[in-house]
């Protein structure tokens, strides 16, 4: 009766109602319990009381220092088990890490290893049916085919992720960070550096280094959600990126007089070092950006710049002497015009990460992705795990209770999450900007 009438009248839920009941305590499907398993914790003298409401008599641990002591000494056997598979330099174990912590390691360039016969079998098998369930499922209505699909990209994610190894050059301090997941499943984070061995990823990243082991250690991108974002959706998010960057430079016009004369001067430069990788190309061929985001014309960035290639048209006209024409234009508009025929120019598609180029380029014309893309439904969340929006959601409000969007069925989150990761603006790792020098 207390908890009843405590609640907010909007809040008489019974999922609300057994969360102010069980304050201190935690249901039998959090991710500690599933790691440790009821039957450990009790068989250690937990106590354990059940919900006699619920349809399937969930049970609540009432001693979770217990259960926490028991899943760290769990999760340091697993730490060391895998230190000593791993050939790391040391290896972490992390009951609760969320994004801030995580995002203070420094990261190592990861190779991907040849996969054995049998490996690349499996994930050719794999790769197969999930191609075939996505095209029968392409309106993302029928719930047990995502769960399907689901199922698929977790198979694919976890034998990919078993497959990266760090840059053979930084396996003396990269190492590993052993955390649990929302399914209670040990997540292993491999190539990351500790905040007082960053000294010693600089020094592997000079020039010298590089050019006597035949390659930079490159950085990795952060808040990526491991491989979860399969080589299509990351396509996908390279054309918007790329759509954004040139609706960007198409009004700053010194930004992009700067990103041409770079272009132009690599071309023609002797020196291989001033080449770098601008994403700016002077054979006047715009990227097919159409084959990669289906529909991508309508978004916001390709919108603005269809306007103005149209203002631009009506002002030249069809005219056999543009030079002569444009001979008579001050030169603020001449620039203009440069600039948008450089923003017609760029680039930014691939899989990998952006180069320090591309990156600086975007800062200098001031992209923000925020104001042309958002994680909708149909741009990204019916396109990845479960656990990848889940982690979004923990990264846009760490106190937020994830408990109801964990049981969710797929369609049923993303009718949860998407006013969300809409409202704060989030982003996935592919379309954010990198800090660069």
């Amino acid at each position: 009766v207390q908890v009843w009438e405590s609640l907010h009248k909007s809040n008489r839920r019974a999922h609300w109602i057994r969360q102010a009941l069980a304050t201190n305590e935690l249901p039998s499907d959090d991710r500690l319990v599933r790691f440790v398993t009821l039957k450990a914790y009790q068989n250690a003298g937990g106590a354990v009381r059940v919900d006699l409401f619920s349809d399937d008599k969930t049970s609540y641990v009432q001693d979770v220092a217990l259960l926490r002591s028991l899943a760290q000494a769990k999760l340091d056997k697993k730490v060391a088990q895998a230190k000593d598979e791993e050939g790391a330099a040391w290896a972490e174990g992390r009951l609760d890490c969320d994004y801030a912590e995580r995002n203070a390691f420094g990261r190592v360039g990861m190779i991907r290893k040849a996969p054995t016969a049998k490996v690349a079998k499996l994930l050719e098998t794999l790769q197969a049916e999930l191609a075939a369930r996505e095209s029968q499922d392409a309106d993302g209505e029928d719930n047990t085919a995502y769960e399907q699909i689901e199922a698929l990209h977790e198979k694919i994610e976890a034998i990919e992720q078993g497959l990266q190894q760090p840059d053979p050059r930084a396996v003396k301090i990269a190492g590993i960070l052993l955390t649990i997941d929302h399914d209670g499943r040990v997540e292993m984070t491999r190539g990351l550096i500790r905040a007082e061995d960053k000294k010693a990823l600089k020094a592997l990243e000079s020039p010298s280094e590089a050019q006597a082991d035949g390659g930079a250690v490159e950085p990795s991108e952060s808040g990526d959600a491991g491989g979860s974002l399969s080589g299509a959706l990351r396509l996908n998010l390279s054309a918007q990126f790329t759509a954004g960057l040139q609706a960007r430079l198409d009004v700053s016009p010194g930004a992009a007089l700067r990103a041409l004369a770079t272009a132009l001067w690599a071309n023609s430069s002797a020196n291989y070092l001033s080449r770098g990788d601008l994403p700016v190309t002077v054979r006047g061929t715009p990227p097919n950006l159409r084959s990669l985001a289906e529909g991508i014309e309508a978004s916001p960035a390709c919108a603005a710049l269809a306007g103005s290639r149209a203002a631009w048209e009506a002002r030249i006209g069809i005219d056999k002497n543009v030079f002569a024409t444009l001979s008579a234009w001050p030169d603020a508009d001449v620039i203009a015009l440069l600039a948008h025929c450089t923003a017609c120019n760029t680039s930014v598609l691939g899989h990998g990460e952006k180069s320090e180029d591309a990156m600086s380029l975007a800062q200098a014309a001031g992209l923000d992705m925020r104001t042309y893309w958002q994680a909708t439904g149909d741009a990204f969340l019916k396109r990845v795990p479960k656990g990848v929006i889940l982690d979004a959601l923990r990264e846009v409000n760490p106190t937020l209770d994830l408990v109801p969007f964990e049981k969710a069925k797929k369609a049923e989150l993303i009718a949860m999450a998407e006013p969300i990761l809409v409202a704060a603006q989030w982003l996935p790792a592919p379309l954010r900007l990198k800090a660069v020098a």
